[in-house]
C-alpha cells in the first residue's frame, strides 16, 4: 500500500513538471491550460484576500495611530492647562507672600514705633 502511494506522488510531480514544460515549450493541450489557469486564478485569489487583508490592517493601525495622536494632543492641552494653573498659584502665592511680608514690616514698624514714643514721653 506505501507502494502506490509513492508511485502516486512521484507520478504527480513528473506529471506536473511534464504539464510545465508542455507550456514552456508550447504544446499545451487544453487540459493543460485549463489546469494552470485554475492554479493561475487561485494565486491571484489568495493574492487578492492578502492585499485585502493588508488593508484592512493598515487602516487598522491608521485608525489606531490617529486615536493616539488625539489622546497625545488632549494630554499636551491639559499639561499646558495644568502647568497654567500652577503659575497662577504661584503668581497668587507670591502676592500673598509679599502682603503678608509687608504686614509684618508694618506691625514691626508699629511696636517700635510705639516704644520710642513710650521712651520719649
Amino acid at each position: 500500500m506505501q507502494l502506490v502511494g509513492v508511485n502516486v506522488t512521484e507520478e504527480r510531480l513528473i506529471n506536473g513538471i511534464g504539464r510545465l514544460s508542455k507550456t514552456l515549450f508550447g504544446i499545451c493541450s487544453v487540459e493543460n491550460y485549463e489546469f494552470f489557469y485554475k492554479k493561475i486564478n487561485e494565486i491571484n485569489e489568495k493574492q487578492i484576500r492578502v492585499i485585502h487583508d493588508m488593508q484592512q490592517q493598515t487602516r487598522r493601525v491608521q485608525s489606531t495611530v490617529h486615536d493616539v495622536d488625539e489622546e497625545i494632543l488632549k494630554i499636551q492641552q491639559s499639561e499646558t492647562a495644568i502647568i497654567n494653573n500652577i503659575n497662577k498659584w504661584q503668581n497668587k502665592a507670591n502676592r500673598a507672600d509679599k502682603r503678608i511680608n509687608e504686614m509684618e514690616v508694618r506691625q514691626i514698624m508699629n511696636e517700635k514705633t510705639e516704644e520710642l514714643n513710650i521712651l520719649l514721653a
